[in-house]
């Protein structure tokens, strides 16, 4: 799909000779260039003035939205260095409005039959161009401060517009670049929350004295001088804030597969990450009673040499009430699975000695083959729909349940004492206090499971899962 656009050469004498020029080798292929790319220029019979060029089919930058920071700071990257690109070729853009950045477009499929679907911009990256070169001029390398008189494009808020006396337009191409991040990403109620970095470099590109504005050589500079000094943020829209750790959603570009990204203060969870790693390992992720949350990778945090990522599963947590339990059959698989999971840690010698219901999770996959929006596990994974399951109970679809966070923190039994106390009878507590808050109290049927989960709860009597199950 093209698009064929009319120029008036006595209006735009220089269109068609600037977006050629960008077209062709070397410029063509070179990285940096972000000029939208032209496949022809067709004469108009009997119209001398009127050439036709053929360009691809582009979209307004900003459609469909931008879902983190990182995908506007990609953005922005690419629209400085576009614009360094052409200035370095002496070519000032001059009417560079937002709806510059990308032609019309429309939500529907190119059949009309349909909405059109997309992805996000971080599983399937884009290129940003630069279009509409009617107003554009090349000058001579020599001519290091060409004056125009202003042309009013899109932006009427340029500080040049209030007098017609002529001006250098490189620095007015600054402003609209600025002004452009300035409304779209720094104000309400467009603006996004932790993007205040930005606001330095923009207010001096923004400045009503265009010779007070900086090149587009130094705002590259500065652009990429606060990319690197930020540090790995995690006060983000979507982080989930624990009471000793955070975390954050992410797509995995290799298969597309929804993870969480959980961050791991060493010094304060020194076995954590060794702990997840070891139920990770060939021998024990495969073996079929191990219920601990697989780590799917480690990572390096920059600069930060306390700190690493943990990248696990998205799971769901595994409360009575979502989905509910529909029958004392899936309620009893769940006790099954989480006594089972629990011994084989005990086996291995790990206490878990946190394993409260926050702690024991679901993988979803067999409920939810569609997936949800992490955030609002009600919504569906794009947010524009609801999270359907089609019915599906823990009966039709079994799921498995894990164990999280295993950082073997020093979770003191509950009463006034400081002695030291073995942490694997605190486990078998923790477990049967859940089972009792959960399923005894509040749902009928789980009479029987009364005199064992007595038993779990009482101070001197440090049952293992082992004896529990053979009872």
């Amino acid at each position: 799909m093209v698009l064929l656009k009319r120029i008036r050469r006595k209006v735009h004498p220089y269109e068609v000779e600037i977006t050629q020029s960008f077209s062709k080798e070397p410029m063509k292929s070179h990285p940096h260039n972000h000029c939208i790319p032209l496949f022809d220029v067709l004469d108009v019979p009997d119209g001398d003035d009127t050439s036709i060029i053929v360009l691809p089919l582009l979209r307004l930058f900003d459609d469909p939205s931008f879902q983190t920071i990182g995908e506007v700071v990609e953005f922005i990257r690419q629209i400085f260095e576009g614009l360094q690109f052409m200035h370095e070729a002496h070519v000032a853009h001059r009417p560079m409005y937002p709806d510059m950045y990308h032609p019309r477009s429309t939500f529907k499929t190119r059949d009309g039959n349909g909405w059109a679907r997309h992805y996000t911009r971080t599983r399937r990256p884009v290129k940003y161009y630069l279009i509409d070169f009617g107003l554009s001029r090349r000058y001579a390398a020599d001519d290091v401060s060409p004056l125009e008189v202003p042309i009013r494009g899109g932006d009427k808020s340029v500080p040049e517009f209030r007098s017609d006396e002529p001006c250098n337009p490189f620095p007015t191409d600054i402003y609209y670049v600025g002004n452009m991040i300035r409304e779209n990403f720094l104000q309400k109620p467009k603006g996004f929350a932790g993007f205040e970095f930005m606001s330095s470099l923009v207010n001096d590109m923004v400045q009503d004295d265009p010779s007070k504005r900086p090149t587009i050589d130094q705002v590259v500079a500065r652009f990429d001088q606060l990319i690197h000094s930020l540090s790995c943020r995690w006060d983000v829209e979507d982080g989930m804030q624990l009471p000793y750790n955070q975390v954050i959603d992410a797509t995995r570009l290799s298969d597309g597969g929804m993870v969480i990204l959980k961050r791991i203060r060493r010094k304060v969870h020194p076995y954590e990450v060794d702990i997840s790693e070891m139920f990770s390992e060939d021998i024990l992720r495969s073996h079929p009673r191990n219920h601990c949350v697989p780590a799917l990778e480690v990572l390096d945090v920059p600069d930060e040499d306390e700190h690493s990522l943990l990248v696990l599963p998205l799971l769901r947590p595994s409360r009575a009430n979502d989905p509910r339990f529909k029958t004392r059959g899936e309620a009893l698989e769940f006790f099954r699975q989480v006594f089972e999971g629990l011994q084989f840690m005990h086996e291995c010698h790990v206490a878990h000695r946190d394993c409260m219901h926050l702690n024991i999770m679901m993988d979803p996959r067999p409920m939810y083959p569609q997936m949800y929006h992490p955030q609002a596990i009600d919504r569906s994974r794009d947010w524009y729909g609801w999270a359907d399951h089609h019915d599906y109970t823990r009966t039709a679809r079994p799921v498995k349940y894990y164990f999280i966070d295993l950082a073997y923190r020093a979770i003191r039994e509950f009463h006034k004492s400081d002695e030291p106390c073995d942490p694997f009878p605190t486990d078998i507590y923790y477990l049967g206090s859940m089972i009792r808050e959960y399923f005894l109290q509040k749902l009928k049927g789980f009479d029987f499971m009364e005199p064992l989960i007595n038993d779990m709860g009482a101070p001197k009597n440090p049952l293992f899962v082992l004896v529990l199950l053979t009872k």
